[in-house]
């Protein structure tokens, strides 16, 4: 009878091993808080990862965004992905198990299926909302200075247009002439026929926030004596202010010289496809379309790979060597103007090497003393000695009255 209690008696093992029904449920909950230990590991190496020097190495300076913010921006993203990771390997991990030990997989998913719904939905209306209404997207021209859509050049200035803006509390006028150039509100259109020196770029050549008197391009013109045509268009990338320098060039009888500019500020806007651009060998490229959503989404996140860094070099660094042939096959010196607003950082080093030291460009650094309030641009006495810079290069090239001893 003692054998036959015995024999009844479960042993431990028989009791701490699951039954047939509850073998789903231990394997749902391992699987899940294996999962969860996953993730957190996983949360916690990219942690580490993103160290500043990644940072600048995947992450292009920006006007809007000095490097002090963007270093901001990435140590709030470090802890909130630490703790993250913290969290499922902690107190997530035992909870998560718990809850798929008693959800089954079916029941999770159609749990789950109208919250995904619900996403696509949203997301697919936002993006016909931004595909319908044109001026919610960040590339589409608006505002001062005015500018309208262009088949080649992505957007053009609109000629004999007179705006009007208050930047930093002052009233601005940008007026254009017959031929789209930023000139003296009710002056005389540029005349083609007398020397000229030509002026590319983005805003800071424009003179955003600044009238036209104050501008580079106005001040080199007192400065040297020799007219200038501001071909600067709102938001031009590199390419952009080249095919429009190309266009506008062969119109000129007497071009003394040319006056690109490059700022690693704005190097982020040559890797941009949203638009027609100057693809490998120079060849134009229409826009591609990468829907909207995934441009605001590229603004949000600005990540790029060091290989699509060092293509846009060189893509860089071809429209450069062939602006330069282009003026000097008019008997035009040229000239990339650099402005600095900040001491550079390693990657603005790299680039400015690979683009203008190797592709031989003459190009001038100048120091931006003072910026406009609230915006991050040169303001008329910054303005001022940049264009003294660019003048004393241009008279030691033989362009315009001979500089001060």
């Amino acid at each position: 009878m003692f054998r036959t209690e015995l024999a009844d008696r479960p042993s431990p093992s028989t009791e701490a091993a699951p039954t047939p029904a509850e073998r789903p449920a231990r394997t749902r909950r391992l699987a899940a808080e294996a999962l969860s230990a996953a993730a957190g590991l996983c949360a916690i190496a990219c942690a580490v990862a993103a160290s500043p020097a990644w940072m600048q190495r995947h992450f292009l300076p920006d006007l809007l965004f000095s490097l002090r913010w963007q270093l901001v921006v990435l140590w709030a993203c470090r802890a909130i992905a630490a703790a993250l990771g913290l969290a499922l390997l902690g107190p997530l991990r035992p909870r998560l198990g718990r809850y798929f030990a008693r959800t089954p997989v079916r029941r999770f998913l159609a749990d789950a299926a109208p919250i995904v719904v619900a996403v696509a939905l949203a997301l697919g209306a936002s993006e016909l909302a931004l595909r319908v209404f044109p001026a919610l997207s960040r590339i589409d021209p608006v505002g001062e200075p005015y500018r309208v859509r262009h088949p080649v050049l992505g957007w053009a200035p609109v000629p004999n247009h007179l705006g009007h803006d208050t930047v930093a509390g002052r009233p601005i006028v940008y007026a254009t002439d017959e031929d789209g150039y930023r000139n003296r509100p009710g002056a005389a259109p540029v005349d083609p026929g007398r020397p000229t020196i030509l002026f590319a770029g983005e805003s800071i050549m424009l003179g955003f926030g600044l009238d036209w008197a104050e501008t580079i391009p106005a001040q080199a013109q007192a400065m040297t004596g020799v007219q200038t045509a501001n071909l600067a268009v709102d938001g031009y990338a590199t390419d952009q202010a080249y095919l429009r320098l190309s266009r506008e060039l062969p119109r000129f009888a007497h071009p003394a010289a040319v006056v690109m500019l490059y700022t690693p500020a704005v190097f982020h806007r040559n890797l941009d496809i949203d638009r027609p651009h100057l693809d490998a060998g120079l060849v134009l490229e229409p826009a591609a379309d990468q829907g909207r959503l995934m441009k605001v989404w590229r603004w949000l996140v600005p990540y790029r790979t060091e290989a699509d860094i060092d293509r846009g070099a060189v893509r860089t660094r071809e429209v450069f060597q062939a602006a330069q042939r282009m003026a000097a096959g008019r008997g035009a010196a040229m000239v990339v103007l650099v402005p600095q607003f900040a001491p550079e950082t390693p990657l603005e080093t790299h680039l400015r090497q690979e683009i203008l030291d190797r592709g031989h460009i003459p190009y001038i650094v100048a120091p931006v003393t003072s910026v406009l309030p609230h915006e991050i641009h040169p303001d008329p006495k910054s303005a001022r000695e940049i264009a003294a810079q660019v003048s004393a290069w241009l008279q030691a090239h033989g362009v315009g009255a001979e500089p001060p001893g």
